[in-house]
């Protein structure tokens, strides 16, 4: 989530987009653009506009994100092509206590750093550093 803060309100912040991770790189939405949205209190239907949050689909081996759902193409082939199947067959709307602080100065983040990565470049810390800098982009768009 893109949060910027409000030009006419001062002190006031608003929903401006989405970052979404893919395979490699990421994709930039608009907040005006996501198709479907969600509630805290109600997830609510499928293509609802500016909710609290934006219903995300995880992709082939869990990693890329998409704001919609693809429910074609289920053969291996297809998968990391952004038609990989996604689907609300199951899913779970965030709650402020689920949320990890896990910054870099943080005890958690201590111990995420004793975890062998391997050649992971999209560690915790990493994407701290960078993330205010990530634009649309660096995927491969098939």
């Amino acid at each position: 989530m893109i949060w910027k803060r409000s030009a006419s309100s001062p002190g006031s912040w608003a929903r401006s987009g989405i970052l979404k991770s893919m395979h490699s790189g990421y994709q930039a939405r608009s907040w005006a653009s996501i198709p479907s949205t969600f509630n805290h209190t109600d997830a609510g239907p499928v293509a609802a506009k500016n909710g609290d949050g934006a219903k995300v689909y995880s992709g082939w081996a869990k990693h890329p994100f998409f704001d919609t759902q693809e429910t074609r193409w289920r053969d291996s082939v297809s998968q990391g092509c952004q038609r990989e199947y996604r689907d609300d067959d199951w899913w779970y709307v965030p709650e402020p206590q689920d949320l990890v602080w896990a910054a870099k100065e943080s005890p958690e983040a201590a111990r995420l750093r004793a975890f062998n990565w391997g050649a992971a470049t999209g560690v915790p810390w990493v994407v701290e550093d960078g993330i205010c800098d990530k634009q649309d982009g660096g995927f491969v768009k098939c």
